[in-house]
Parts: C-alpha cells; sequence; structure tokens
C-alpha cells in the first residue's frame, strides 16, 4: 500500500469534515426551524406575516432535502442548506422589524465558508449577503449611512476571511 499524497489527504480529511458539519447543521437547523414554526403557529398565528411562515418552513424543511442531496452532490447540498439559513434569517429580519436581527447573517457566511470554501463565499454567497442587507435596510427605520449598517457588513466580511482562514490552518 502506497502513502496518500498530503494534498490528497488534506483533500479527504475537509471533505469528511465538511460532511460532518453538514449533517450537524442540517439537524440543528431543523429543529430551530421547527421549534419556530410551532411559535408561530401557537403562539403567533393571527400576528404572524407571510414572512414568518416562509422563514420558519424553509429553516424546518430545507436542511433535510440539503442532507437528502448532500448524500450524492456535497457542494449542491451544502449551498442548499447555507440558502435555507440566508432566506430564514432574511424572513425573521423582515417579519419583526428588528434591526438587531441583522448581526445573524453572519451565520450563512459562516456556514457557507466551512461547507463551499473560501472562493463561493467571497464569490456568492457575501455579496447575497450583502445585498440582502441592504434590501432589508431599506425596508427598516435605519440610516444607510451609520453604523448600523456598515459595522454589521465589516464583521460579515472579516467572519468570513477568517472562519476559512482557521479551518484551513487546523487541517495543515
Amino acid at each position: 500500500m502506497t502513502p496518500l499524497p498530503h494534498s490528497s489527504v488534506l483533500a479527504i480529511n475537509l471533505t469528511e469534515l465538511r460532511v460532518g458539519t453538514l449533517r450537524r447543521l442540517a439537524v440543528i437547523l431543523s429543529a430551530l426551524g421547527y421549534l419556530w414554526l410551532m411559535a408561530v403557529m401557537w403562539l403567533d398565528f393571527a400576528r404572524a406575516s407571510s414572512f414568518a411562515w416562509v422563514g420558519a418552513t424553509t429553516l424546518a424543511g430545507l436542511p433535510f432535502v440539503a442532507l437528502t442531496v448532500s448524500k450524492r452532490h456535497l457542494a449542491t447540498g451544502s449551498t442548499l442548506l447555507v440558502m435555507a439559513c440566508l432566506v430564514a434569517v432574511a424572513a425573521a429580519i423582515l417579519s419583526y422589524a428588528r434591526w438587531e436581527l441583522v448581526c445573524l447573517l453572519v451565520l450563512p457566511v459562516i456556514f457557507a465558508s466551512v461547507l463551499l470554501g473560501l472562493r463561493p463565499t467571497l464569490l456568492g454567497v457575501m455579496p447575497l449577503t450583502l445585498l440582502a442587507m441592504f434590501v432589508m435596510a431599506r425596508q427598516l427605520p435605519v440610516d444607510l449611512g451609520t453604523l448600523d449598517l456598515a459595522l454589521p457588513m465589516g464583521v460579515i466580511m472579516a467572519v468570513a476571511l477568517l472562519s476559512v482562514q482557521s479551518l484551513y490552518a487546523h487541517l495543515v
């Protein structure tokens, strides 16, 4: 038996880490989505907006779909999980009209940087997250030129870069 080159061992370890992370995140996010859905149905039914329903059902159901898809296509399942989280956070911000919830937009970026890598995060998820932040800022009573918008954007960019860098540093 010949030893594997260092790069292929690293790729195998990275894939195993991503599969394990996807499984755990799918279960956790589905559980949170289910709890949110129950809260919308039982506690907030009369006042619940369509955004609350969309966010809760997306977070409750799509992680299981992502888990099923990831058995054949890991990148597609990971992308689906990240987008489910992004849609749920955006729906929560719009539904509850709380600007403080915008800090939760860092979660899809962290998940994408760990599950998908640096390039898809920087080229796809982070711009989509920042665009969602701008769109939601127009819906909420916040001035676009204040630190209320600049600070979360800076944190999201820094976290995306640091989480990927940290993951690769621990593997090497």
